[in-house]
């Protein structure tokens, strides 16, 4: 420490008598300011609008998409077929549903909230208002990130959506829309990766055919030139090896047709990939007011305001203009009352 420095001042035993002295001597000037904070709070919690929480759940689907005789026939032929699985972990889904993409595209959807006649998408449904289009979705986004709760049961891997607004039939469209742009994501990811497979087998279909005519012909040209190789060992042997090569080429063209018969079919499904476990539902009553947890936050938060009012006050720090807490240091309370 460098010589001369001021040394820090530690509160000894008797400056914390002396502030609670304080604290005691101003008790009424305590409890006012505790009295106001928490009649604010609870006018507070009393008059604001009313909201109601639509719920909904989904399990995901976690299986591997790509089917085993393609990855076989792949890897076999020195490939690496990366797809995607099928299925992904609920807190993929999670993330998913906080994305602003699939937000916007919920912001973008139309709601009947008032009257047919007053039905548009999200911003025109909350009057959000902005310079331009864009800055206008961004608004909803942000919006829609405070109403909307995403949770995920570790136990039973079910993802919970809460959709939580001042109408109720808001709430359930919103939670319906968010369950709706779920299933879209998973059709259109799915279809893409079996335009990626049929592609992929159609290539090498085309080309398992090739080989698979090649080895037929070889072995159609062994057996005119060589009616009786059962008499010659090694002919025999050729033979075997021949009608082996032109099975295996058969085998891997008979599943590469599969394949591509298969994706094609894929590539144009469009059943879900989730499990719906909760439709949304249209809330019967509004959320309760939490006026205990209102209380006890008010009491806490007007505690610490009174006494921090009352240190600033006591210290001459220009709220009130009280005597200091603490006179000619020696942290003793001043003897007028």
């Amino acid at each position: 420490m460098t010589a001369g420095a001021p040394t820090p001042a530690v509160p000894d035993d008797a400056s914390l008598k002396a502030l609670w002295w304080e604290l005691r001597t101003h008790r009424r000037f305590l409890a006012t300011i505790i009295g106001l904070t928490v009649a604010v709070a609870m006018a507070w919690a009393l008059i604001r609008p009313r909201t109601y929480t639509s719920r909904a759940s989904f399990l995901p689907e976690q299986s591997n998409g790509i089917r085993p005789g393609i990855g076989a026939i792949a890897s076999q032929i020195g490939l690496n077929l990366n797809l995607d699985q099928t299925g992904q972990s609920p807190a993929f889904y999670a993330a998913l549903l906080e994305t602003p993409e699939l937000l916007g595209e919920v912001a973008s959807a139309t709601y009947h909230v008032y009257s047919p006649a007053d039905s548009g998408n999200l911003a025109h449904v909350l009057h959000i208002e902005a310079k331009t289009p864009a800055l206008e979705r961004d608004a909803v986004v942000r919006h829609l990130m405070r109403i909307v709760d995403i949770r995920v049961d570790q136990a039973t891997d079910i993802v919970r959506i809460f959709v939580t607004t001042a109408h109720p039939e808001l709430s359930e469209q919103v939670a319906a829309t968010l369950l709706r742009e779920v299933n879209r994501f998973n059709i259109e990811r799915r279809r893409t990766r079996a335009s990626a497979e049929r592609q992929f087998s159609e290539r090498q279909r085309k080309q398992a055919a090739d080989e698979m005519e090649v080895a037929e012909a070889q072995l159609q040209q062994f057996l005119e030139g060589n009616r009786n190789y059962t008499g010659s060992p090694a002919l025999l042997r050729r033979f075997e090896r021949l009608r082996r090569e032109a099975t295996i080429r058969q085998q891997a063209y008979t599943t590469l047709e599969q394949a591509y018969a298969q994706a094609r079919i894929d590539e144009v499904r469009n059943t879900p990939v989730i499990t719906v476990v909760e439709t949304p539902d249209l809330p019967a009553r509004p959320d309760s007011r939490r006026l205990v947890t209102w209380l006890a936050a008010s009491l806490l938060l007007g505690a610490v305001l009174a006494i921090v009012a009352t240190v600033f006050r006591d210290a001459r720090l220009g709220l009130f203009g009280w005597s200091s807490l603490f006179r000619n240091g020696a942290g003793a309370p001043s003897s007028a009352t």
